[in-house]
Order: C-alpha cells, then structure tokens, then sequence
C-alpha cells in the first residue's frame, strides 16, 4: 500500500497590486477558518512569500481526505471567493488534494538519514 505524503509544498502567484490584501488577509484569518483547517485533519500550515509567489506547506497524516473535506466546509468556500480575486490562479479544490499541482520533494534529510 502507497503511504500518503505527509508534508505537501504547492505555489501560486498572488497578482502584484493585491498583494498587500492577501498578506493582511492571512494576518487576519477567521478563527472560523483556522478550526476548520485543523478539523480537516490539517496538522501544520505555514505560507511564504516569494516576490508575486506564496509557497504553502501544509502536513497532514492525508492530504488528499484533509482538503477534500476541507473544501466542503462553508467557511472555505467563502474564503476561497475571497482568495480568488487576489491569485493569478486559484488552485482546484473541488477534488479534495488530488488536484492540487504540488512540487516534487527532492530532499528529506530525515529520511535521506536513516539507516
């Protein structure tokens, strides 16, 4: 049986003129949002910005059941209406994680340590 990943890195370009409003946006996130992350069986998320680009970690012991479950919840759907005018390009979430274009872990220290 395939282990589901644990640690999940994906990107999306905020446009530049609304880029202050997506930081202040997530400075400001609704407490109704962040429980609802964690029920969805979200352990960590954490977002960096580079230039136009957010790169967002999240772990979850499964990804794919976590964001699936978390995109049918209300409170994500009215931030998703909220993040979508402010990205390039909103990711797809109606399929939970399965479709969500995430990058390719090259390098796991720990993993790369053990015997």
């Amino acid at each position: 049986m395939e282990e589901k990943p644990k640690h999940i890195m994906f990107m999306q370009k905020v446009k530049s003129e609304k880029k202050e409003e997506y930081i202040s946006a997530h400075k400001a996130a609704w407490p109704e949002l962040l429980r609802a992350i964690k029920d969805s069986g979200i352990d960590r998320e954490m977002i960096w910005l580079f230039g136009d680009y957010v790169c967002i970690y999240m772990m979850a012991e499964d990804f794919d059941d976590a964001m699936l479950r978390l995109s049918k919840t209300d409170i994500f759907k009215k931030w998703s209406e909220l993040m979508g005018p402010l990205l390039e390009e909103m990711q797809d979430y109606s399929q939970g994680g399965g479709n969500v274009i995430t990058l390719e872990k090259v390098f796991d220290l720990e993993v790369q340590l053990k015997p």
